[in-house]
């Protein structure tokens, strides 16, 4: 267990914070899952945004599409960011073992 947490702490702190900090951890594929879920939500919202301003909607709509394209937008740009840091670091197959096993990382894989 020392020998992973000094692999860990080897890292920079503001890679450990953007590539994971113990209560967060994800690995490779399941960022690349998390952007192209972002990239889908961005195209939906900046459809929706398009059509919304062209039929003269409710502002009020207006505005929340144009704040789900913006987020969803800089969060997909936010896991691309990650995605080449890790792979700058070589986090991945460095920290493979301290990655849990399961949907997203969050749920763990009961054995």
């Amino acid at each position: 267990m020392d020998n992973l947490v000094k692999a860990y702490k080897d890292f920079p702190l503001w890679v450990r914070i953007l590539c994971g900090s113990g209560w967060y951890a994800a690995s490779r594929r399941e960022l690349q899952k998390t952007e192209i879920f972002f990239l889908v939500m961005t195209t939906f919202f900046s459809t929706a945004w398009t059509y919304a301003t062209v039929i003269d909607g409710k502002q009020i709509l207006i505005n929340i599409l144009a704040f789900g394209f913006v987020c969803s937008f800089l969060g997909a740009y936010n896991v691309s960011i990650t995605i080449r840091v890790g792979d700058k670091y070589d986090i991945w197959s460095r920290l493979e073992t301290t990655l849990h096993k399961g949907f997203f990382g969050f749920a763990k894989k009961r054995v």
